[in-house]
């Protein structure tokens, strides 16, 4: 998760959730909420997601190298997304998650207060460590 992206109530449940259902995946991604109304409780299949906040399978991330070390900014999630797209493994964006990529300059996350600030990290750092 990029440090100036927000996300929503229950987005990281619901993306551990989806994540479950669908096994075998390059990475999902939550709904920007400027779709908010767009879809609905969907999981669908996408060509590229928004880099700003994502979930992968540790196991397909390793596989595939991960991010190229040689792409300092902005475009090595393409080229993991490219790399998951020549090994068959989908890029899903589930609808009814949520978040917000502000492209704020402090270089640190969205937070209305330090509580969700430390459910955020924490809930990031659980869900990196169980997939």
């Amino acid at each position: 998760m990029n440090p100036d992206t927000t996300i929503y109530r229950n987005t990281l449940s619901l993306l551990l959730k989806s994540s479950n259902k669908i096994k075998n995946f390059g990475a999902i991604s939550p709904n920007h909420i400027s779709n908010k109304n767009r879809y609905k409780n969907k999981i669908i299949e996408q060509y590229t997601l928004t880099g700003g906040a994502m979930l992968f399978d540790t196991k397909i991330f390793k596989k595939l190298k991960g991010f190229d070390k040689n792409i300092f900014l902005y475009y090595e999630d393409n080229d993991y997304f490219t790399k998951c797209r020549i090994k068959n493994y989908k890029l899903f964006m589930i609808s009814n998650s949520f978040h917000d990529h502000k492209k704020k300059s402090e270089g640190s996350a969205f937070f209305t207060n330090k509580d969700q600030k430390k459910i955020c990290l924490l809930s990031c750092w659980l869900a990196w460590s169980m997939v």
